[in-house]
């Protein structure tokens, strides 16, 4: 089976479940692409539209705004300007399937949605299409895509989706895909150990250990948190992985990189392992990352949102008792030793993690797929005999 699979470089969560599910794909022995929808017209516009999207989150007013305006503007049936400015670009995706063909497409973007939804009106595409959601809520223009199914992020959602016009019959909840290795079998010990060995030399593995975490972009002001723990208990070792934000990095350095036991990071592909290895991991509510940690199985608390689709998220594992959530520094250090210092809070959050987060959303989705083109090829070779 071949497979090819969209998103599109708008924050790293859309991207990083596009890749599990990938991984996944080809674990099962399929061959599978993974491409931001853009670089098919060209990098420059790639790297255009991250930049937009960069810049309206470094605003969070601006970024609340044109969120809050797209749930207005969002309705079944209605084209929105979002739309709208992805059709100019559909041509050039139906070109590359030509060239390219394959048996089933996954996209964990809603741009890339929008385009295959213009494919699809136009009798260009017919077959299987499949939307991941990557937030715990319906996101705006969702429902004027038209995919043959959405995988989401968990079954209490299906309610929130159909009241956004969205049908239930397509809706498959399976959760998030996540890496294999946030699913991997590794102890706190065994990933400490790692850790020391090739990452963070000097790891006291015995010091209890917590993860800050600001996203692939490095949003938020970490440096008030680390300060604050700091002051609160000196018996701790601390990583802050800062993504790609370099400014955020260099300043963090600055402040707390000769203290001993604090490890300031920029962008590594070991976030799997130092979830493993943490006590509790603070982090914004990203939908991507939010769902490693629980997968993980490690107490959460999170840090202030984005305006949007993160409040949603973080409303939603606290709601479930997966997290806990804090809009300030003090009381996000207070939550987070208040875990650590309670061991059966910090199991009973571990608990609500494991039964609402089985973290098999990347191997449900192969599953899913195959049966897709299974029955696709049946029809075909049905209609073929008929003939």
């Amino acid at each position: 089976m071949k497979v090819l699979i969209l998103s599109c470089n708008t924050g790293g969560g859309h991207n990083s479940a596009a890749l599990a599910a990938q991984d996944a794909f080809v674990q099962a022995g399929h061959e599978a692409v993974f491409l931001d929808v853009f670089s098919i017209a060209s990098q420059k516009l790639s790297g255009r539209v991250s930049r937009a999207y960069l810049f309206s989150t470094r605003l969070p007013f601006l970024f609340h705004l044109a969120y809050w305006a797209g749930k207005k503007v969002s309705r079944p049936g209605r084209q929105s300007p979002v739309y709208a400015a992805n059709t100019l670009h559909a041509g050039r995706l139906h070109r590359y399937l030509q060239e390219h063909p394959c048996d089933v497409i996954v996209t964990t973007h809603l741009f890339a949605a929008e385009q295959l939804t213009c494919l699809k009106k136009r009798g260009q595409l017919t077959i299987p299409t499949v939307g991941v959601a990557t937030d715990y809520t319906c996101i705006p223009f969702w429902e004027e895509t038209d995919l043959d199914y959405y995988v989401i992020p968990q079954e209490e959602l299906v309610e929130e989706f159909t009241s956004h016009g969205m049908k239930k019959e397509k809706l498959q909840p399976f959760g998030i895909p996540v890496s294999p290795h946030v699913r991997q079998e590794e102890t706190k010990q065994q990933a400490r150990d790692r850790l020391r060995e090739e990452l963070l030399p000097g790891l006291d593995v015995e010091k209890p250990f917590l993860l800050i975490m600001s996203g692939s972009m490095g949003f938020g002001n970490s440096g008030l948190l680390v300060d604050r723990l700091l002051r609160r208990e000196q018996e701790i070792s601390l990583c802050v992985v800062c993504g790609n934000n370099r400014k955020q990095q260099k300043r963090l350095q600055m402040l707390f990189g000769k203290q001993k036991g604090v490890y300031i990071l920029g962008y590594t592909d070991q976030v799997p392992r130092l979830l493993h290895a943490a006590d509790v991991v603070f982090t914004k509510p990203g939908g991507l990352t939010t769902t490693e940690a629980a997968v993980s199985r490690t107490p959460l608390v999170h840090t202030a949102p984005i305006p949007g689709c993160e409040t949603a998220n973080a409303a939603f594992f606290a709601a479930h008792g997966m997290a806990v959530s804090a809009q300030r520094a003090r009381e996000q250090c207070d939550a987070g030793l208040y875990l650590l210092q309670n061991p059966p809070a910090a199991e009973e959050m571990k608990e609500r993690q494991k039964d609402y987060l089985p973290g098999d959303a990347a191997d449900r989705l192969v599953t899913f797929c195959e049966s897709c083109v299974a029955e696709q090829k049946g029809i075909r070779q049905t209609s073929d005999v008929e003939k």
